[in-house]
């Protein structure tokens, strides 16, 4: 061969090589997203993503992902129909969102084996669905199916789940990685109960676990009991789940049971003073701490209608066995991606543990509320003593145990109108209960110190001169985690005056 001629047959090789290698970029596509890791959270209600500052708080601890309910399915005589959930009032824009499907009852449960075939196909569309809402929630990465099923219906939802994930596969093919089914949105589904000891629901399980990208095994409040090790043994991705909330339910004095109550009606509940906590049950690691509040007087507050003798009962799971369990639920655990927590409500204010105390805890370190006093002497015979929580930890739920203390002496206490406070009591020098006119200490008890609260204050009267400068105070308060209680020296107040003009007037 010439090599004029080798050289433009070499040419031609080059050109044909460079237009394979083009080509077979081109099919490929940009390279999937890595999955997502770390800490993430739920919001059971949507609209708590649209509190000022809410996607900031979540950012500043590098929130992996942001769980939102986007789809309803409810069953019906007639089958099965999918309602689609309200969207925030704005996207997301810095975290990623799971976009969850939602059932509150398993939908296999009785149906016929017939009808259980069709179930796949309408698991796909509401994935579609919900895909399809995407651009109003924020930048989705995958669609969670919170459905419950049990070991009778593990094996259909297998089946229906495979047909499902062959359906989308399909119709992935034909939008060609179009934004209507994006190849980088996973599909995980929820463990809420311990895995079934019979071999053959199990086995439907790991048939289930391979037609899914990943897991949130609930390990933590109300009735969960998912099991890590065994969620762990199925070879996929998962977060562990908690639910800190807890809720309480009305008993009527009739006997008969009243709705359900919200965590959120306890601070307003516990600031009534016509509401009386009447049982206060000892904190306990494993069941958390219930205590009843009943209402002496006709009580509206909290959204609730109460009547002389009726009480609400709360029960609340024990946030010290949730913070110990964020490491051991993981350790050693190959397939654990992080921690994800639930919140329930619309804004931080209402929740016992609000996502403002997440950080701390994710670091592994016990919060408690940060309890400062202020005082305001006026005409040298009134002083006004009022107090705010400066954290974002709440106290347990007690008579006795969160309090302020001031010291007068040499002046003496004459009267007491509490204020925002629940009650008060006033002690000599010596610590010792005495009656007003020969008191120089009063205590100020407060049932439930709610994070970031400010408490409008008490006025006290005494007679004879206050010291200069004004006045010792103490504290004592016992945090919701059931750590130890934490108690200051007498000082000077924190404060030299409330942070607002009039604090958390009730």
């Amino acid at each position: 061969m010439r090599r004029p001629e080798f050289r433009k047959g070499l040419f031609v090789v080059l050109l044909c090589a460079l237009a394979t290698f083009a080509c077979s970029r081109r099919a490929r596509g940009p390279r999937p997203l890595e999955p997502l890791r770390g800490n993430a959270v739920w919001l059971s209600d949507v609209k708590a993503a649209d509190e000022p500052g809410s996607e900031e708080a979540l950012a500043a601890f590098r929130c992996a992902a942001v769980f939102l309910p986007a789809r309803e399915i409810v069953v019906g005589v007639d089958g099965w129909k999918g309602i689609d959930l309200p969207a925030p009032a704005r996207p997301l824009s810095r975290i990623p969102v799971v976009l969850v499907v939602e059932a509150a009852a398993d939908p296999l449960e009785g149906a016929r084996k017939e009808r259980s075939k069709t179930f796949g196909a309408f698991l796909a569309q509401e994935v579609e669905a919900v895909v399809a809402r995407g651009a109003a929630f924020g930048p989705i990465r995958g669609v969670h199916l919170d459905i419950p099923f049990s070991g009778a219906t593990a094996q259909a939802h297998a089946a229906a789940l495979k047909d499902a994930r062959s359906l989308l596969s399909r119709r992935i093919s034909r939008a060609g990685g179009g934004e209507r089914l994006p190849r980088d949105v996973a599909l995980t589904w929820s463990f809420r109960k311990p895995p079934p000891k019979e071999k053959k629901p199990r086995q439907a399980i790991q048939a289930l676990a391979s037609r899914v990208d990943g897991f949130v095994a609930f390990v933590f409040g109300d009735d969960n009991g998912a099991d890590p090790v065994f969620t762990d043994s199925l070879g996929k991705l998962w977060w562990a789940g908690y639910e800190p909330s807890g809720a309480g339910v009305v008993r009527r004095k009739s006997g008969e049971p009243g709705p359900r109550v919200p965590e959120s009606a306890l601070d307003p509940l516990t600031n009534d003073p016509r509401m009386e906590l009447m049982q206060e049950l000892p904190w306990n690691e494993e069941k958390g701490w219930e205590f009843s509040l009943r209402a002496a007087r006709n009580v509206t507050a909290g959204g609730l209608a109460l009547s002389p003798g009726d009480a609400v009962t709360f029960s609340l799971p024990s946030l010290a066995d949730m913070l110990a369990r964020f490491d051991s639920d993981r350790k050693g655990r190959r397939f654990a991606r992080g921690r994800l927590v639930v919140f329930d409500g619309r804004s931080d204010a209402g929740r016992v543990f609000p996502i403002a105390a997440l950080p701390e805890a994710l670091a592994g370190r016990r919060g408690a509320p940060d309890l400062q006093v202020w005082e305001s002497a006026e005409t040298g015979r009134l002083l006004r003593i009022g107090a705010e929580n400066g954290g974002a930890n709440a106290s347990l739920v007690s008579r006795v145990e969160n309090w302020v203390e001031v010291d007068v002496a040499p002046a003496r206490i004459s009267d007491v109108l509490p204020g925002a406070f629940d009650r008060w009591e006033v002690y000599d020098a010596s610590g010792r209960p005495v009656s007003p006119g020969r008191a120089s200490r009063v205590r100020l008890f407060e049932t439930f110190v709610a994070p970031r609260e400010r408490f409008s204050p008490a006025r006290v009267s005494v007679r004879g001169t206050l010291p200069s400068p004004c006045c010792r105070t103490r504290t004592h308060v016992s945090p919701a985690d059931g750590g130890e209680p934490v108690a200051t020296d007498w000082a000077l107040p924190a404060l030299g005056k409330p942070r607002t003009p009039e604090p958390g007037s009730r």
